[in-house]
């Protein structure tokens, strides 16, 4: 049966149908853009992008900028790690705040290792 040959009642209710699957569809709004993809699917989508630009800003870029532009994007992938797929956004502030303590102390130890002067070699050669 055509269109043009159905109840109106019918072709009514399957335009309601339509529109009604159309928002039960998985989105996910970033920054004002929303994307036609779940939230996970989203989040390992940006963790691939980083990590191809990781991969080459690694092989491309020379000079004292390296490290710190890797460390950032690798900060950035693991916040996004532990965010999502951790789900320390969505749960008790209690968990982050035991996550961030000991990273907040290691972060702490790495920047007084890196202050302490070099000695040019082993100690007693």
């Amino acid at each position: 049966m055509s269109e043009e040959t159905m109840p109106v009642e019918h072709t009514e209710q399957s335009h309601k149908h339509h529109a009604h699957a159309e928002t039960l569809a998985p989105t996910t709004t970033i920054m004002g853009i929303t994307l036609p993809m779940p939230l996970y699917t989203t989040v390992f989508m940006i963790l691939g992008i980083l990590t191809v630009t990781e991969v080459l800003l690694a092989e491309l870029i020379e000079g004292d900028i390296k490290i710190p532009l890797l460390l950032g994007i690798a900060v950035a992938k693991g916040a996004l790690v532990v965010m999502f797929y951790m789900h320390l956004k969505t749960d008790s502030r209690a968990f982050a705040l035991a996550f961030l303590v000991p990273l907040g102390l290691a972060i702490l130890c790495t920047l007084f290792l890196i202050a302490v002067p070099s000695t040019g070699g082993y100690f007693g050669a």
